[in-house]
């Protein structure tokens, strides 16, 4: 459970740095840039192993990890827009319903149980996401927008999927950091090439405050992945388990710390979703 709760905490403190920007007028992608570009280095660093392809074939978690960084600065622009277009209930409900998706494809990839209180945890889990992020925004409304947060919950589903497909199948115990390292690099290449052309067509000046928050961003954020790839790995957990209950901790202690450190307000339906996620948690877990 401590690299759960690692991992857990590293996402929350993710979201928190995030809420932190329009304060001090951070430019997103500048950040994000050097978000992943600070969490590639760290992985690298933090690896013992020699980098490089290998004779024998045994190199596909590299073309894997270039796939899914790609997929990482596609999808987290992609939750800026949507917060931006519809509002941040829609982006946060998309992002942490899609746990469904890796849940339901480890019953039979991984021939994970489906017991039914298992079942019973999940569907309380996705209620408690809807209660505990509604904020009766009428923005929701909007048509062809939705497109935005289906291939968001879509997207970000994949990815979890892939993350522990490549952990389960792929990967080597000496081989997480490597790959978590590619999965920034490529990231942050392609967030560079874009802030890049955006400086140079649009005139968007540089700010040394947007690089260091990005560095601030890339601590918790490789954490994220390494902790919960470290989860696979040592805990006796299925993946049907570990995803809602990184999912739902991260719900509940985001919402708890905002609350505490930002002042933000919730409604007494917020706080059923909160108490319906710890049920939630606690009838997987007991699965």
């Amino acid at each position: 459970m401590l690299y759960l709760s690692l991992s857990i905490l590293s996402s929350t403190c993710i979201f928190l740095i995030f809420s932190q920007f329009t304060k001090y007028k951070i430019d997103n992608l500048q950040a994000i840039v050097f978000n992943y570009l600070t969490a590639s280095l760290i992985s690298y660093f933090l690896s013992d192993a020699e980098y490089g392809f290998t004779e024998g074939g045994s190199n596909t978690w590299i073309w894997v990890s270039i796939v899914m960084g790609i997929l990482f600065i596609v999808i987290f622009n992609l939750m800026a827009v949507t917060t931006q277009k519809i509002g941040v209930a829609v982006a946060s409900v998309a992002s942490k319903v899609s746990l469904i998706i890796p849940v339901l494809i480890a019953v039979p990839l991984y021939n994970d149980e489906m017991p039914w209180i298992k079942v019973v945890g999940i569907i309380l889990a996705i209620l408690s996401v809807f209660l505990t992020f509604y904020s009766g925004d009428e923005r929701l409304q909007l048509g062809k927008l939705w497109v935005l947060p289906v291939i968001l919950f879509v997207g970000t589903g994949l990815l979890d999927t892939l993350l522990k497909f490549t952990q389960s199948v792929l990967l080597s115990k000496e081989q997480f950091n490597m790959f978590s390292s590619m999965l920034f690099a490529v990231a942050g290449l392609i967030g560079l090439i874009v802030a890049a052309i955006l400086i140079i067509g649009t005139g968007r000046k540089f700010h040394l405050k947007n690089a260091l928050a990005g560095i601030v961003l890339g601590i918790p954020n490789y954490g994220s992945i390494y902790f919960l790839l470290q989860t696979f790995e040592h805990s006796n957990m299925e993946s049907s388990v570990i995803f809602p209950i990184n999912n739902m901790g991260i719900v509940i202690l985001s919402a708890v710390a905002a609350y505490i450190f930002f002042g933000e307000k919730l409604s007494g339906l917020n706080w059923t979703g909160i108490g319906m996620a710890v049920l939630a948690i606690g009838l997987i877990s007991l699965s």
